[in-house]
């Protein structure tokens, strides 16, 4: 641009830009898929508060201390630096790190109480937990991933002996090892025996967690920046690089501000977390915040009455003209008048409409196969009690045929075993048999007494 001094958009430039615009900054963006958004509608937001205000009806939304919220978070410990300074002409900078740079570690945090922390592999290794101050627990697995017992048993062990209240509600995502699993809802109904004290699990809508979930809306966010800032200042210090079997003593100096921790990097997860509940609509209860989570570009049913109200007068004046001009009264020929408007706005005209049905009465195109819909999952559109009655009963039901099943496949296996004892033993052919069923079988055939003749003779 002539008479400008600058006129190349660099670092300078966007520098200067922030400074002249005070109401806008350099923020993180956040994933977000474009299918679960437009599916995420008012109906299914009415059906998901609903649900809530039964619990909130019930007494489980009076107090901070009766809810919970338990989600996962992968937790790198390599790091790359974004800029280095290095002579010209350079073309790759290595930036060492220990291990490969897609090493993690799965965490499961609860609030002021002890985590997990769950690695990939096979051995627990017991120097992971230096440095940890008992404030934390380890787990292995093959994938390094989160499954149904884990959470189940850490649920048992540690979540529930720091309840204190009568009513609990735990909020969590849709993974596999939250839901459709009958051992969690066995172990909340053996909690409510032994202490009197009700824990429910309430999933909450799928793909609906990046607005809906206290620890995804305010947690994990700035937890992730501070620790990556935190990783690649630990770098540049002699022997103080974050290795795959030291990230745990780090993590547990960061989230409780133990003795050593550097207050830049420390985690204030507590704070933030009383605020991911305000933010979600979860305490207080709050639905027309819930309600703002819908986005009305998505929501084909959330449009502004204006718009409503035009379409309603066009349609209006379009009658009116059929009805004076071509006497047309019914509502019926009046509404398929209509949807010819449509398409010839949208350019398919009546010719096009007839050409497509001929052709596909002429190529008889194939029927679209009918599947029969098996509800083998909780539905969790609009969220849903992982702990109800009625789930748990399906689940029973299913885990009843899933073990009549295996009895009676291990039955007919048997039988056919027998079977062929039994026919390999009348045709006196022992060889057709395993080592095992020949023996049984040269067993019945001969008596002890002719083997015994038997081996004198050859003796």
């Amino acid at each position: 641009m002539a008479g400008l001094p600058n006129t190349s958009f660099n670092d300078k430039y966007f520098c200067r830009f922030l400074t002249r615009h005070e109401n806008l900054s350099l923020r993180i963006a956040h994933a977000s898929n474009r299918k679960k958004d437009r599916e995420w509608t008012t109906t299914r937001c009415h059906e998901y508060i609903a649900k809530l205000q039964i619990l909130k009806d019930q007494g489980f939304l009076e107090r901070p201390e009766q809810m919970c919220n338990l989600d996962e978070s992968a937790f790198d410990t390599a790091r790359m630096y974004d800029r280095v300074v290095a002579r010209k002409a350079v073309k790759q900078i290595p930036s060492q790190f220990d291990g490969t740079e897609k090493e993690y570690v799965t965490v499961l945090p609860f609030g002021d109480a002890a985590g997990l922390a769950l690695f990939s592999g096979k051995l627990q290794v017991q120097s992971r937990l230096d440095g940890t101050f008992n404030m934390c627990y380890q787990a292995v697995n093959s994938s390094g991933y989160m499954d149904q017992v884990l959470f189940a048993n850490h649920i048992k062990k540690e979540v529930f002996p720091a309840i204190t209240e009568s009513k609990n509600v735990i909020f969590v995502d849709g993974h596999f090892s939250h839901v459709n699993w009958l051992l969690l809802a066995r172990y909340c109904k053996e909690f409510l025996k032994e202490t009197g004290k009700r824990v429910e699990i309430f999933c909450l809508p799928t793909g609906q967690t990046n607005h809906l979930q206290p620890f995804d809306v305010s947690v994990f966010g700035g937890i992730k920046k501070k620790w990556h800032n935190y990783l690649a200042s630990r770098n540049v210090v002699a022997g103080g690089m974050v290795t795959t079997d030291t990230p745990l003593s780090h993590l547990v100096t960061l989230w409780f501000r133990v003795e050593g921790c550097d207050e830049r990097f420390a985690f204030n997860a507590g704070e933030c977390l009383k605020s991911g509940f305000e933010k979600c609509g979860l305490f207080p209860f709050n639905p027309e915040v819930i309600r703002a989570t819908v986005k009305a570009h998505h929501d084909p049913e959330k449009i502004s009455r204006k718009f409503q109200i035009q379409k309603k007068k066009d349609r209006e004046k379009l009658f009116e003209v059929l009805h004076e001009n071509y006497n047309y009264a019914s509502m019926e020929d009046m509404e398929e008048i209509q949807k010819i408007v449509l398409l010839k706005a949208k350019g398919i005209t009546p010719g096009k409409i007839l050409a497509n049905a001929l052709q596909k009465r002429l190529f008889k195109d194939a029927p679209v196969k009918q599947r029969r819909v098996r509800n083998r999952q909780l539905d969790l559109q609009s969220g849903g009690m992982v702990s109800q009655d009625e789930f748990v009963a399906e689940l029973e039901n299913e885990e009843a045929k899933k073990a009549a099943k295996k009895k009676s496949d291990a039955a007919i296996r048997s039988a056919r075993i027998n079977q062929a004892t039994e026919e390999n033993v009348a045709a006196n052919n022992p060889k057709a048999l395993t080592s095992a069923m020949r023996k049984i079988a040269v067993e019945d055939i001969e008596p002890k007494k002719a083997r015994k003749a038997k081996k004198c003779e050859i003796a």
